[in-house]
């Protein structure tokens, strides 16, 4: 189950004693539900990956960590990959689209985000969770969905290392 969420680093550094507890106890429904929940956010990563909770993660949203102010976040660990590799276990899903400028769920394959970077970091932790295509059906058309599939596909191909 994926959730919004925004922890910005104010928030981070005032109120990460306020967040854990609430966080045990998702975590723990999540739990009894046999579901993680997922935590869709571009920032906050450490705090996150800190309460060390088996239910609750880190949903990356690959798209986003290429736009605007969030480019800073991956560029801060080194890139895309290496903010993967530092995420670790608290990856628990991905959201995959590609952006093409300032436009984000597009096709992937047709922008600026480094599939191959992510799926060689991904092996590399020994990711085996879920990623959802989230593509904009005004941008990108039935054609276009399959076209993606079979570009992550091929991406996850080249770097399995049998």
């Amino acid at each position: 189950m994926t959730v919004h969420a925004r922890l910005t680093p104010g928030e981070v550094s005032c109120e990460a004693d306020r967040w854990l507890p609430a966080m045990c106890r998702l975590s723990d429904a999540a739990r009894r539900a046999g579901t993680t929940l997922a935590l869709e956010i571009v920032d906050g990563f450490d705090l996150v990956a800190s309460w060390q909770l088996s239910h609750v993660g880190v949903n990356l949203y690959v798209g986003h960590m290429y736009m605007g102010a969030n480019r800073r976040v991956p560029d801060a660990f080194g890139g895309i990959g290496a903010l993967i590799r530092h995420l670790g276990d608290s990856l628990v899903h991905l959201h995959l689209h590609d952006v093409v400028g300032e436009t984000d769920h597009c096709e992937i394959g047709t922008g600026m985000v480094d599939y191959s970077e992510i799926v060689r970091a991904l092996r590399s932790i020994g990711y085996d969770r879920g990623m959802t295509l989230e593509l904009n059906p005004d941008r990108v058309s039935p054609a276009g969905i399959r076209r993606s599939l079979a570009y992550v596909s091929e991406r996850l191909r080249e770097a399995d290392p049998s």
